[in-house]
């Protein structure tokens, strides 16, 4: 057999082995849908015992088979699992189980689908859409690693699409949102916030930054959510009408609001309070020490503000201003103050430890106070830092 030979008889046998291969297939698929089994048929009790182990995406699918599949599936109480919906330049859904810290799912948007392999149907708001999964790990700075599981969907009507789901979500999952984040917010986006308020009106966290709000939004938000744990406020409002009076007690507040006033503080008890871009003078902050020294706020444990003065000369002359009819003492490293206090992201923040005055109240708490003057942006920025603590 010469070459040409051989050549001609490796072709025939690969093309046979291609069609052989082919048929197998076709005969697996048969086989897989004549032996396909009949879960949804089974009785309830079976039914949830079978499901009731399955990975969080396994779970979904499952329910997004049919109205009775969803019903079976909203019934399983499984481990508590956080909803977090996120709109910005790449709008998500997250979903964390509270047990597998090092893990989260998500379920994301994709304009071009064509680029993505293994598509598979899903059904999704009445819509059969293709989808798929992906899965990577990143290591983080301590050596631990975190695993994200993706399923991606086509951006097509995203808005409609990310609401539905997230009812479907909270439904069969058994949880609430708790984390509402939208970047560049617009007054449209209140709708997102009207629509959650039809079905939830208490959440863990808000985040909103924007540059364009009106102040008919912002009362919207504050007046019909139950804050719980944090607020964040980084926006720019559309008029000058802002007047707020009622408490926000979330335990961390971080505002970046210049109408944000000394009434708003001292109505509500939080344990964070970081505001930028603040319009408090030092008879405001001179003002709301005394107030704390009275028994304000027994939950407070940090507060900073930052605003913008003119020039640092009038560094000693604040000073002044703040401490005045106050009784104060030098600060000592001896004192007790914590070095790190933990921070809403769950990270441990280390205090600064320039100089401070201290000062005590009748029920034995201590606080310590500073002052930070920073150049930032061609302009001087006036850093007070008010930090409390249980005398021990």
């Amino acid at each position: 057999m010469n070459k040409r030979q051989r050549i001609i008889r490796k072709k025939k046998i690969l093309q046979l082995a291609s069609k052989l291969k082919k048929r197998r297939l076709e005969n697996s698929k048969d086989d897989v849908a004549e032996d396909r089994f009949p879960l949804l048929r089974l009785p309830i009790l079976a039914i949830q015992n079978c499901i009731r182990f399955l990975t969080v995406f396994q779970f979904l699918d499952f329910s997004l088979l049919s109205k009775r599949a969803k019903t079976i599936a909203s019934t399983i109480r499984r481990d508590e699992i956080g909803i977090n919906f996120c709109i910005d330049d790449e709008s998500r859904i997250h979903l964390i189980p509270r047990n597998f810290p090092n893990k989260e799912w998500l379920i994301e948007f994709e304009m071009n689908m064509n680029i993505l392999k293994k598509l598979v149907p899903r059904k999704i708001n009445g819509t059969t859409m293709l989808s798929t999964v992906r899965t990577n790990t990143i290591t983080r700075a301590n050596g631990e690693k975190k695993t994200f599981h993706r399923i991606i969907l086509p951006q097509d009507d995203i808005i409609e699409t990310m609401k539905w789901m997230t009812e479907h979500l909270c439904l069969v999952f058994r949880s609430p949102i708790q984390l509402m984040s939208i970047e560049h917010f617009f007054d449209p986006f209140i709708l997102f916030f009207k629509w959650l308020h039809t079905f939830q009106q208490s959440i863990d966290c808000i985040h909103i930054d924007g540059t364009d709000i009106s102040t008919k939004s912002l009362l919207f938000i504050l007046n019909n959510f139950q804050i719980k744990k944090e607020l964040d406020l980084y926006v720019e409002l559309s008029d000058n009408s802002f007047e707020y009076t009622k408490p926000v007690n979330t335990h961390s507040l971080s505002i970046d609001l210049s109408q944000w006033n000394l009434k708003n503080i001292l109505c509500s008890e939080n344990s964070l309070i970081a505001l930028s871009n603040s319009s408090l003078t030092p008879e405001d902050i001179n003002c709301l020490i005394k107030h704390w020294i009275g028994g304000w706020n027994k939950n407070l444990f940090y507060l900073e503000f930052v605003r913008t003065v003119e020039h640092r000369d009038v560094e000693e002359e604040v000073f002044n201003i703040i401490t005045k009819d106050i009784e104060w003492r030098e600060h000592s490293e001896y004192s007790g103050r914590p070095t790190h206090l933990p921070w809403g992201n769950g990270t441990m923040r280390p205090m600064y430890n320039g100089r401070h005055v201290e000062i005590e109240r009748s029920d034995g708490r201590l606080a310590a106070f500073a002052q930070v003057y920073q150049w930032t942006d061609g302009k001087w920025q006036h850093h007070f830092r008010f930090q409390a603590w249980d005398k021990k």
